[in-house]
Order: C-alpha cells, then structure tokens, then sequence
C-alpha cells in the first residue's frame, strides 16, 4: 500500500507538469498571455485577471479529474482514497509551488504559495473523497462532468478571494 502512496503523490506532480503544458500550448495558440500574471499588473483589469486563471484552473481541474479516476480504475483501487487524493493534490501542489517559489520577493507572496499548497491538497482530498463514493469500476460521463464543475467553483471562488480580497490589501 506504500507504493500507492508514492505513486499518487507522484502522479499529482505529473499532472501538473501536464497541466502546465497544456496552459502554455493554449496560451501560445491563442495568444492569452502568460498564465503567470501579476496582480499588480496595471494592464489587467481584476475581472480580466480573474477570466485568465478561471482557464488556468479549469485545464487543472479537467486533467486532474480525468487522470486520477483513471489511476482509480487501472489500478483497482476502492480503499484510502481521500488520502491517496490529498497525496495526489500535495503532489501537484509541491510541483506549483516550487515552480512559483523564484518569483516570490516578500512574505505576502511566501504566504500566497502556501494557499496555494492548502487549496491544491484540499482539491485532491475532495476528489479522493467524491470517487470513493462511487460504486463500480466505471464512471458516466455526467459524473466526471460533476466532479470537474466541483473543483473548478472551488478553485475559482479561491482565486476570487485572492484577486478581489487579499491582494488589494496586501497591494495597499
């Protein structure tokens, strides 16, 4: 059972490497800009900012959702899925954030990439749970469509609290 801990929590480091592709694929196709925006940048405007990183967590969440309930099915797993999930998300978050880690200057900023570790290993523990739940090896459509618009209201109204509350009192 100790290798399905390693493996989830390698697994969410991969999905977010992949996640990471895709956003620069799509940013370099149509033209978006740099998934890494800064809040204080004056050429965005809060709303605006907001729409870029709803694209970022929607590839998240999609790849996320779609990668772990395969892991889940491949794998046989029915047991410790809340954990392996909260691994996976650790995983994932470990990877974001020390890829984040070189832009951070100051301790609002430090402090930002642990809500980052926090909401990313609260998504996986979410998603663990919402798939043991399931019954079966096999998942419709609707259900995945489900867990996905689960994550993604999480993580959007994460990023709305950031962008709309703490930065503009940390930017003050």
């Amino acid at each position: 059972m100790t290798l399905h801990y390693l493996q989830a929590f390698f697994l969410g480091v991969c999905i977010a490497v992949l996640a990471l592709i895709v956003q620069v694929f799509i940013s370099l196709i149509f033209s978006l800009g740099s998934f890494h925006v800064e809040f204080s940048k004056a050429s965005l405007t809060a709303l605006q900012l907001l729409g870029v990183v709803s694209i970022g967590a929607l590839i998240e969440e999609v790849i996320r959702v779609c990668i772990f309930s395969a892991y889940r099915i491949r794998r046989s797993i029915t047991q410790n899925l809340p954990t392996l999930g909260l691994l996976m998300g650790s995983g994932f978050a470990a990877c974001e954030v020390l890829l984040r880690i070189s832009f951070a200057s100051h301790l609002s900023e430090y402090l930002g990439l642990l809500g980052i570790f926090i909401l990313h290993s609260l998504l996986g523990l979410i998603l663990g749970t919402l798939l043991s739940r399931q019954s079966g090896h096999r998942f419709l459509p609707l259900q995945i469509f489900w867990m996905i618009l689960a994550l993604f209201i999480i993580h959007v109204l994460y990023n709305a609290f950031i962008i709309f509350f703490i930065s503009p009192i940390v930017n003050t």
